[in-house]
């Protein structure tokens, strides 16, 4: 070979490294301008096969990409490993990264003998990114790129987002996100939220389920450290982490207390919420509370309001409390609360039956019946002696039992039905005793018995001779 040959082989080799070394970042995108300026200097035949022979055999490489997935949280690493083909030994491969359009980052990692590599990458934004692995080649083996073997690959980083579920207890009831509200038949709803993001929770302090059941808020509690309780109906979270976030009510029923009469003075029938007096019943009023589900309650009724003379002979007499459609007969009853309930003070109608002699003279000791009958029950009233001697010639003789000036009764017995209060006179006659009659018949006996006695003498006499 001439020297003229040499020389020129020299300057093939010199623009050879000078192309390969300014299009370097044409080839970490895909490019390959220096295959466009080989095939035009050989087409002008600048370039020949003798030519080249000074420049010496490459072997072609083909260099391979992967990635353990195609997105991340950001944050996370990517992971990536590949190889080299076929393998040039130990030589350093680099991964370049950017986003569309944006700014390359790298890193270089040591191939093994045969030809792989792997590690990893934290891009510090999110978006969609390019990735591309090649190296430079070496005097055997010709510079290869994942660009030019497999094309653009592409990965994308999101914001990493948390969990965070609603939920309430009872279930059913409505939870407000971000003042938006959230019925029970959405519930449970989760959201993702990215992290350290704010949002606003509320719940309503009472929920009404109909008119006797209602929901009282208790506090709010998450699964993690976010807060274990925390008692205020308006909250702010800040997110870093999954949650189940649940809103807890109190179950609460109507209680009423009815009692159709008071008590004497303020003694009026109660309801008390444990340890506590908190209700009376009015005279022909309905008081109410709202008692927590599960809670016993204490009903009573002080002795002296047992009983309520209205001073007109009628009386009301506590008989008892109505729960529900059950009965206690005692003044004091308890009653859990397990459910809507009336609860009602029960009172006897008492009507006062006095029973008077007439004319009232010493009669009364001989009459029995008086007292207090409730409403509609039976009355009996006696006299025990229907004649009572006066002295051993007149005597007071029963005639029957009168009522609003009418005679309802002859008999030394009488009963009837209790509507009002009733005032009965046993009425007695004055007049000739027994004994008086019995005298009169035996002088009247004599007097016979004596005319008798007397004819018969003298129809024994013989009459006189003449």
């Amino acid at each position: 070979m001439s020297s003229s040959a040499r020389c020129l082989s020299l300057i093939y080799m010199l623009m050879y490294f000078y192309v390969m070394t300014s299009t370097m970042e044409y080839v970490r995108a895909g490019r390959r301008p220096f295959t466009a300026l080989f095939i035009i200097a050989c087409a002008l035949g600048l370039l020949s096969p003798d030519r080249l022979i000074v420049v010496g055999q490459q072997t072609q490489t083909d260099v391979y990409l992967y990635l353990r997935s195609n997105n991340v949280m950001l944050g996370e690493s990517i992971h990536y490993w590949g190889r080299i083909d076929p393998s040039p030994g130990v030589v350093t491969v680099k991964i370049h990264y950017s986003l569309i359009d944006g700014a390359w980052s790298g890193d270089e990692k040591s191939t093994g003998s045969d030809g792989t590599f792997e590690g990893s990458i934290t891009p510090l934004s999110a978006g969609t990114y390019k990735i591309v692995a090649f190296w430079d080649g070496n005097s055997q083996y010709s510079a290869g790129s994942s660009a030019w073997t497999q094309g653009e690959i592409r990965f994308a980083v999101v914001y990493r987002e948390f969990t965070v579920t609603f939920d309430t207890d009872p279930k059913g009831l409505s939870v407000i996100v971000d003042n938006l509200e959230y019925s029970g038949s959405s519930l449970p709803h989760s959201f993702r939220w990215v992290p350290l993001s704010t949002h606003q929770i509320e719940a309503k302090e009472i929920i009404y389920a109909g008119s006797d059941i209602r929901y009282v808020f208790k506090w709010w509690t998450s699964s993690s450290a976010l807060f274990q309780r925390f008692e205020q109906r308006f909250a702010f979270v800040r997110v870093d982490r999954d949650e189940n976030i649940v809103a807890h009510y109190d179950t609460e029923y109507r209680v009423r207390l009815r009692s159709d009469y008071p008590g004497p003075g303020f003694a009026y029938p109660y309801i008390a919420y444990p340890g506590e007096e908190v209700i009376r019943g009015d005279f022909l009023s309905f008081r109410e509370i709202w008692v927590r589900n599960g809670v016993t309650i204490s009903l009573g009724i002080g002795y002296e309001a047992q009983t309520f003379d209205q001073h007109n002979n009628t009386r009301r007499v506590f008989s008892g409390w109505t729960i529900g459609s059950e009965t206690d007969s005692d003044a004091g009853a308890l009653c859990t609360v397990t459910a809507p309930v009336v609860i009602v003070a029960n009172w006897n109608t008492e009507y006062y039956v006095r029973v008077a002699a007439l004319p009232s003279d010493g009669m009364s000791s001989e009459l029995r019946g008086e007292g207090w009958y409730r409403k509609g029950e039976q009355a009996t009233v006696v006299v025990f002696s229907t004649e009572v001697w006066v002295n051993p010639f007149v005597s007071k003789r029963f005639e029957g039992w009168e009522i609003d000036n009418t005679i309802m009764s002859r008999s030394p017995s009488y009963s009837f039905t209790v509507t009002k209060p009733v005032l009965v006179y046993a009425r007695w006659a004055m007049g000739p005793s027994l004994l008086s009659y019995a005298i009169v018949a035996v002088v009247l006996v004599g007097v016979v018995a004596s005319y008798y006695f007397r004819r018969r003498v003298v129809s024994s006499i013989p009459p006189p001779s003449p």
